[in-house]
């Protein structure tokens, strides 16, 4: 992999003054971005993510291990790394409302040291990305929430980033602008090379853009894969039996090669569906099963969706 960030056995550790101890929010995270790639940043609330992004853009300092971005410690060359990096952090305002979009996008070029024919062309440039053209002398405060949104994420690469760190970028927005937001974050990777960082709580968006997703939970990352590996891995151990007859199932829940098992009854079918710890699992329970007269309609391998395997390996 061309890595654009490299993040190794990273860890932070918050000290409480009042409790005098100890709270471990990252735990020897490690991690590749590249070029061109988006990564799903995934995990429950307090899981160490956010402290993540914090630290991949300096804001905080850690505790143990070290970042690399475009080859550079983010330590050691703060000044070099910043200007390969834009971040939009949830819950931030970082545009100023009584300008305008084309006077935020100077403004915040200023920032990051562009000046002249570089500041005038990355601003074109970005007003043609968003389509903002003709919003460009419109003040922010006079936009809707999701163009707001598409000025955040156009503030982040007015240095034109190889990194663009994104945190819940498209929380409370409505399908319409939720769809523009993703639809020009593949665009960002695909077309102009960015490597993608994204931290969401919506599962249909992460399956939806992301080719590899890492899940942390308590500080420490368990599962990094491709989406449809780990989909595909989730979904052999994951079985749906339509069985005619009513039995014990209960008792299934107490085999060792059963991790988890689900019932539903109606009028018309039963469904069990029984995930395992591996495949042969499933051909001890059709023996089960037949042992004890039900008849058995059908079997399906369930397939599982990333919310699926985001809740079993969170909970």
């Amino acid at each position: 992999m061309d890595a654009i960030v490299e993040i190794r056995d990273l860890s932070k550790k918050y000290t409480s003054l009042f409790k005098k101890r100890d709270v471990l929010a990252v735990d020897g995270v490690s991690l590749e971005v590249g070029k061109a790639e988006i990564l799903g940043f995934l995990g429950p609330n307090g899981a160490g993510k956010t402290t993540t992004i914090k630290l991949t853009c300096g804001l905080l300092k850690p505790t143990k291990g070290s970042i690399y971005i475009d080859g550079l410690e983010v330590e050691k060359n703060r000044r070099k790394v910043l200007p390969k990096l834009g971040a939009v952090l949830e819950g931030t305002r970082n545009s100023h409302w009584p300008l305008t979009i084309k006077e935020n996008l100077t403004y915040f070029g200023n920032l990051k040291n562009l000046r002249g024919r570089t500041l005038r062309r990355n601003i074109e440039h970005i007003l043609e990305l968003f389509d903002l053209q003709e919003k460009a002398d419109v003040p922010v405060k006079m936009l809707s929430q999701g163009m707001k949104q598409k000025l955040a994420i156009a503030l982040a690469l007015i240095s034109d980033p190889l990194l663009l760190l994104l945190d819940e970028p498209t929380s409370n927005l409505d399908v319409k602008s939720s769809r523009l937001i993703k639809e020009k974050v593949r665009e960002l990777a695909t077309e102009e090379g960015k490597a993608v960082i994204i931290t969401t709580h919506n599962m249909e968006v992460a399956q939806e853009i992301c080719e590899r997703v890492a899940i942390i939970n308590k500080g420490k990352i368990v599962a990094l894969d491709r989406v449809e590996n780990l989909i595909h891995l989730f979904s052999e151990q994951r079985y749906e039996f339509k069985v005619q007859n009513n039995f014990g199932w209960e008792e299934l829940q107490k085999l060792a090669f059963v991790k988890e098992v689900q019932y539903q009854s109606n009028e018309t079918c039963n469904t069990l569906t029984l995930t395992f710890e591996d495949t042969a699992g499933l051909y001890d329970v059709m023996d089960i099963l037949r042992s004890k007269k039900v008849i058995i309609k059908s079997i399906n391998n369930k397939k599982a969706s990333l919310e699926d395997i985001f809740l079993s390996l969170t909970v």
